[in-house]
Parts: structure tokens; C-alpha cells; sequence
């Protein structure tokens, strides 16, 4: 049975001349077209005859079942500060001149090498030659 059409993703009752109208699909037609309640289709009719129409197309509509989003919370990175900030105690560096050329955040990189010992020379092209 069809009675209910889409129409901008509303649906509203079928109606002819101001009547709401149901289609009553016969079980040939179900059967054939594999109808099952809640499909969505389409239906060709004779304006001035109502009992003369057919099914004309069935949408072929892929239905997931919905899942529920976790909270943001369950998504985010729950590694520590203690974990990301881990200081490297080495004197690799020690003595050492690291050239920087160009580049953004050069006050991270100094004191990162700062730690292990070493000294930043940084060069962006911007120095007087």
C-alpha cells in the first residue's frame, strides 16, 4: 500500500482532489518488484481513473543502521604532558654550533639544542651581508 509521498524531504499524504488516497499494491506486484513495507517508490496513475496505476520504480535505498558518535572526549590523544614533553638528557651537543636556515618557531629549536648543550645560530635571509 502506498499513501505517503516525499517532497522536499517531507513526507505528505497522497491526495487526489483534495482526498488523501492510499495505492493498494496487489501481492503480484510486491512480489515481482521483492516490495517490502517502507520502501520508497515510484507509481504512474490515471488521473481519471485512480484504480488504474502500477509501480514504475523501486529506490534502491542502502540503509545502514545509525551508530551513536562516542563523546570527544573518547577521541582525543590521552597521552600525558609528562609522556609528549620527555627531556632528552644527553651532552651530544655540548660544544656545539647548530646553523638554522630559515624556518619558523626558531625559539623551540633553541631551547631544545639549549638543553642538550648546544648553541643556535639561525639565518633567514634577512641579515645584513
Amino acid at each position: 500500500m502506498a499513501s505517503e509521498y516525499f517532497e522536499n524531504g517531507v513526507v505528505k499524504d497522497i491526495k487526489c482532489n483534495g482526498v488523501p488516497h492510499t495505492f493498494l499494491i496487489d501481492d503480484e506486484t510486491r512480489i515481482k518488484d521483492e516490495l517490502k513495507p517502507g520502501e520508497i517508490v515510484d507509481i504512474a496513475y490515471n488521473k481519471n481513473n485512480l484504480n488504474e496505476y502500477r509501480v514504475i520504480w523501486k529506490h534502491n535505498i542502502n540503509r545502514s543502521q545509525h551508530i551513536t558518535p562516542l563523546p570527544t572526549s573518547y577521541y582525543k590523544n590521552k597521552t600525558s604532558k609528562s609522556e609528549t614533553s620527555e627531556v632528552l638528557e644527553t651532552d651530544e651537543l655540548q660544544g656545539k654550533k647548530i646553523l638554522l636556515l630559515g624556518g619558523q618557531g626558531k625559539t623551540e629549536f633553541e631551547k631544545a639544542i639549549a638543553n642538550l648543550g648546544g648553541e643556535l645560530i639561525h639565518a633567514d635571509g634577512s641579515e645584513p651581508s
